[in-house]
């Protein structure tokens, strides 16, 4: 269960080691965690090692520590209706929450086949590629590329913010309403870049979903890419 000559920090395998039993339902929302002698015991290490991995744990949102009562697992899931899989913005405030966005970068993308030909463009079409961090709930974020042809959105660079809703910018300046769209979903896994974006370990499974978005005329306007933490996201449909 934990192997001290692993390379990988104790905390970091007690850690995985409860988030898997989180995962499995050995703990289940609402459980109370061992103590701390308890858990020192279970894994054979130190209090410091064990005060470290509940900090952790409660920072990236499976664990509340409740004065005087103990340490409790907690709901950190998303869950997201895959038939309609709103804007974020939408998403948000259907479940009485304020968006949080980080833009990560944006860039010009060219030549890019597959989106060429999902949007219908010729393949020398070039891109505004938006790339950000969105918050979902307590330690639970996503990854979000947005690929916008700059024939249909020109100069959308300069009114990006973390502040405005991307929704209500292609709307308000582009008269651009996105009315469905066409999900493709698959499991994929965190390289570096994205771990740490996503506040998880190189190599966590993750959904990866892309969405071809249509306005109001059924013209395909511009591809999304999201990356959701597998352990922290149910689809439902």
């Amino acid at each position: 269960m934990i192997n001290k000559d692993d390379k990988l920090p104790l905390y970091i395998q007690v850690k995985n080691d409860l988030i898997a039993k989180i995962n499995n339902h050995v703990y289940k929302v609402g459980d109370k965690l061992p103590t701390e002698d308890e858990l020192e015991s279970i894994f054979g290490v130190s209090r410091i090692t064990i005060r470290r991995t509940i900090s952790d744990m409660e920072e990236d949102g499976y664990l509340l520590k409740k004065q005087g009562k103990g340490t409790f697992v907690i709901e950190n899931q998303v869950k997201r209706n895959l038939l309609t899989l709103n804007g974020y913005s939408d998403f948000m405030s259907s479940i009485n929450q304020k968006p949080k966005r980080k833009i990560i970068k944006v860039t010009t993308y060219e030549k890019d086949e597959w989106i060429s030909e999902q949007l219908k463009l010729d393949n020398e079409a070039t891109y505004t590629v938006l790339s950000r961090v969105l918050k979902l709930a307590d330690g639970n974020f996503g990854y979000e590329i947005n690929y916008y042809p700059k024939v249909y959105f020109p100069e959308i660079e300069k009114f990006i913010s973390d502040n405005r809703s991307t929704t209500d910018l292609l709307s308000t300046r582009y008269h651009c309403s996105v009315k469905n769209s066409k999900k493709i979903i698959n499991m994929s896994f965190a390289n570096t870049e994205i771990a740490n974006y996503l506040n998880v370990l190189k190599g966590e499974p993750l959904f990866k979903v892309d969405k071809i978005n249509y306005d109001v005329n059924e013209k395909p306007v511009f591809v999304s890419v999201m990356y959701y933490v597998g352990a922290k996201t149910t689809f439902v449909v």
